[in-house]
C-alpha cells in the first residue's frame, strides 16, 4: 500500500481476467480509501464479467462516490457486459464463470439491486427499475442467487474491517 506503484500495480491485478486478482484489487481499492486509487479499473472489471462481481459491486459501493450513477447506467444499459476477446473457453470460464453473457448480466444486475438498496436516494429509481419486464425477466436469470453472495460480502466485510477498527461508509455523494 505505500509503494510508489500503487495504482500501476492494482490497476494490473483489475486488469488480469482471473478473479483471484480482482479480489486482491477490491481489498487494496477498501484499503487505500480513496486516497490514491479510484474505482474506474473496478469497474472495468466488473463490466468484462468478473466471477466474482458481487464482491467488486459491494467494493465499488464503499469505494466510488458516484456509485449511484454508475448504478443508474447500468441498469439503463441492461447491465451489459464485455468479456475481453481473445480468451480461451478455458480462461473465459474462470475468468467469469459458468453461463453466458445473459447470466453475466443478471448477475451484475442482481448484485446491483442488492446494494443499491442500501442508498434512499436510489430507492424510488430501482422500485421503477425493478418493475420494468425485461430487468425482472433478466433478474430471473440470476442462476449464482447473486443478491445472497452480495449480501453476505457486505456483512463480512464490514465485520472483518470493523474488527480492525476500520469502519465502511460508502463514499456515494
Amino acid at each position: 500500500m505505500r509503494s510508489e506503484d500503487l495504482v500501476r500495480w492494482v490497476d494490473a491485478l483489475f486488469d488480469d481476467p482471473n478473479w483471484r486478482a480482482h479480489l486482491v484489487g477490491a481489498i487494496a481499492v477498501l484499503l487505500d480509501g480513496g486516497a490514491r486509487l479510484t474505482a474506474a479499473p473496478l469497474w472495468g472489471a466488473i463490466d468484462a464479467g468478473s466471477w466474482v462481481t458481487p464482491q467488486l459491486v459491494v467494493t465499488a459501493y464503499f469505494a466510488d462516490p458516484n456509485f449511484p450513477e454508475h448504478l443508474i447506467a447500468r441498469l439503463d444499459h441492461r447491465c451489459e457486459i464485455a468479456v475481453p476477446s481473445g480468451l480461451s473457453p478455458f480462461t473465459r470460464h474462470s475468468a467469469t464463470g459458468p453461463g453466458g453473457a445473459v447470466h453475466r448480466s443478471a448477475k451484475l444486475l442482481s448484485s446491483l439491486l442488492c446494494i443499491g438498496k442500501r442508498l434512499p436516494a436510489l430507492a424510488s429509481f430501482l422500485e421503477r427499475a425493478s418493475a420494468e419486464p425485461d430487468i425482472a425477466e433478466l433478474l430471473g436469470k440470476d442462476i449464482d442467487n447473486s443478491s445472497t453472495i452480495t449480501d453476505r460480502w457486505y456483512t463480512q466485510l464490514t465485520a472483518h474491517f470493523a474488527s480492525r477498527q476500520r469502519e465502511l461508509t460508502p463514499r456515494a455523494k
